[in-house]
C-alpha cells in the first residue's frame, strides 16, 4: 500500500471515529434538555396525531402520498421521553413509551394526555436515532406543524439553490432532471413527515457542499460521500439511505471535468467510502451503546441485520411476496403512474432529439457518458441485498429508484450534449 491510500485510509478511520465520540457526546447532551415544554409543543399537534393515525395518505389510492405516522409517532415519543433512567443510558437506548400493540399514534398520544398507566419503555437502541440532536431544540420552540412547514422553506430554497448551481455548470436541461429526481422522491411528503425528511434533507445539504466545496474530483468527493455516509446512518433509521450516495454521485458524474478513468474510478472509491462511513458510524452506536449501558444492543441489531438481510418477512394478510422481482414491480409501481408518465415523456422527447442529431454521433467511440448507468443500478442490488426491507416498506424505498430514473435522464442528456456539441461547426482560427 502506497503512502496516499494509507493517508486517505488513516482520515477515513480518524474520521468516523472522531464521527462516533462527537456523536455520543452530543446525544447525551441534547438528553439534558428539559422536555416539559417539548411535550407541550408537540400536544398542540395533537390533532394531526389522531387523525392521521399511523399511515395518512394525502392523495388516497397513491402509494406515494403515504405520510408515515407509525415512525413520526416513534420519533416524536422518543424526542419527549423523559423516564426515570440515567440521561447516558436513555441517549444511548433511545427509549419511547408505547403499547407492546396497536397503534404507535394511539401511543404518542396516551403520552401527551398522560394516560401512561398501560404503555411500557421501549427502546430503538440499534439506531443512533441523531434526528434527536436537531428535533429536540426545534420541539422547545416550535410544534410538529410549525416543524412541517419549516422543512418545506428549508428543502425547497436547497432545491432551487442546486438547481441554479447546476444550471450556471451545464444547462437548464439538466437542472430540470434534478428536479424531476427531487419530485420522485415527493417533497410534499418530505416536508410532513419527519421519518421522510432526514435522508432527503441530508441529500440536498451534501449536493449543495459539493458545489460550494467544488468537490467534482477524485481528491474530494470521496471525503464529501465518506461524511454523508456519516450523517445518514447518525440520523437516518433505514429509510432510503441509498439516495444520500447515488444523487450527489450523479451529480459529480454530470459536472467532473476528470477523464473517464478518474470518473470510474471516483464510482468506486465514492461508494467504498459512503458506505464505510455508513456502517462504521451504525456498528459504532452499537459499541458505543454495549460499552455504555451493558443492555444487550450489540445482540439486537445483529439480530436485526440478520433478518432484513437473510429475508425474513412480516406478511399482511399474505400479501407480501419474497420474489426479487415482484419486489422489483412494487417499488416502481410505488413510484406512482404521473411521475412514471412524466419521466416517459422526457425519454421519449429526449430519443426524439437524439434521433434527429444521429448523424453527429455517428462513428462516435466515446462511451463515458455511460457512467451514470453504473449508478443507476444500484437501487436493484440494494433491494437483492436487503429484499425483507424493501418488501416490508414500499412506502419508503421506491424512492431509492429516483437514482435510476434521474441515472437515464443523465445519459440521454449527455448523448444529446455530445450531438449538440459535434454538430458544430469548427470556428476559423482567423
Amino acid at each position: 500500500m502506497n503512502r496516499p491510500s494509507i493517508r486517505n485510509l488513516t482520515f477515513a478511520v480518524c474520521t468516523i471515529i472522531g464521527a462516533i465520540v462527537a456523536a455520543t457526546i452530543l446525544m447525551i447532551l441534547v438528553y439534558l434538555i428539559p422536555t416539559d415544554r417539548m411535550k407541550q409543543n408537540v400536544a398542540k399537534s395533537a390533532e394531526i396525531i389522531v387523525n392521521e393515525k399511523d399511515a395518512y395518505f394525502w392523495a388516497p389510492g397513491e402509494m406515494n402520498s403515504r405520510l408515515d405516522g407509525f415512525a413520526d409517532a416513534v420519533i416524536l415519543n422518543t424526542a419527549i421521553y423523559d423516564g426515570p433512567e440515567g440521561t447516558v443510558e436513555k441517549a444511548m437506548m433511545n427509549y419511547r413509551l408505547t403499547h407492546e400493540e396497536g397503534w404507535m399514534s394511539q401511543s404518542l398520544y396516551e403520552v401527551l394526555t398522560g394516560n401512561t398507566d398501560q404503555l411500557k419503555p421501549y427502546d430503538y437502541s440499534r439506531y443512533w436515532n441523531g434526528y434527536v440532536v436537531v428535533l429536540k431544540p426545534l420541539l422547545l420552540f416550535f410544534s410538529y406543524s410549525q416543524i412541517r412547514i419549516f422543512r418545506m422553506f428549508i428543502q425547497i430554497t436547497l432545491m432551487v439553490l442546486i438547481a441554479l448551481e447546476i444550471y450556471k455548470r451545464s444547462d437548464v436541461k439538466n437542472a430540470i432532471a434534478f428536479i424531476f429526481a427531487m419530485l420522485v422522491i415527493n417533497p410534499v411528503s418530505t416536508a410532513m413527515s419527519l421519518q421522510f425528511a432526514h435522508v432527503f434533507d441530508l441529500t440536498l445539504w451534501v449536493c449543495f457542499a459539493m458545489f460550494k466545496l467544488n468537490a467534482f474530483d477524485r481528491s474530494r468527493i470521496w471525503k464529501v460521500l465518506l461524511c454523508a455516509g456519516i450523517l445518514t446512518s447518525f440520523f437516518d433509521q433505514m429509510s432510503y439511505p441509498l439516495v444520500c450516495l447515488g444523487i450527489p454521485l450523479i451529480i459529480y458524474l454530470n459536472h467532473s471535468k476528470e477523464d473517464a478513468k478518474s470518473r470510474f474510478i471516483s464510482i468506486i472509491t465514492g461508494s467504498v467510502a459512503w458506505g464505510a462511513g455508513y456502517g462504521g458510524m451504525w456498528f459504532g452506536k452499537w459499541i458505543a451503546a454495549e460499552l455504555l449501558v451493558h443492555k444487550g444492543t450489540m445482540k439486537d441489531a445483529i439480530d436485526q441485520a440478520f433478518f432484513r438481510v437473510a429475508g425474513g418477512f412480516e406478511k399482511v394478510d399474505g400479501a407480501l411476496s419474497d420474489n426479487y422481482f415482484d419486489i422489483l414491480i412494487d417499488d416502481m409501481v410505488s413510484i406512482g403512474i404521473v411521475p412514471l408518465l412524466i419521466f416517459t415523456v422526457f425519454v421519449v422527447v429526449l430519443l426524439i432529439m437524439i434521433w434527429k442529431k444521429r448523424s453527429a454521433l455517428s462513428g462516435m467511440t466515446q462511451v463515458s457518458f455511460l457512467l451514470p448507468l453504473i449508478v443507476g443500478l444500484y437501487p436493484f442490488l440494494w433491494v437483492a441485498a436487503v429484499k425483507s426491507h424493501a418488501a416490508v416498506h414500499l412506502y419508503l424505498t421506491y424512492r431509492n429508484f429516483a437514482i435510476t430514473l434521474f441515472a437515464v435522464l443523465s445519459v440521454l442528456l449527455s448523448v444529446l450534449t455530445l450531438a449538440g456539441s459535434s454538430s458544430k461547426p469548427a470556428i476559423d482560427a482567423k
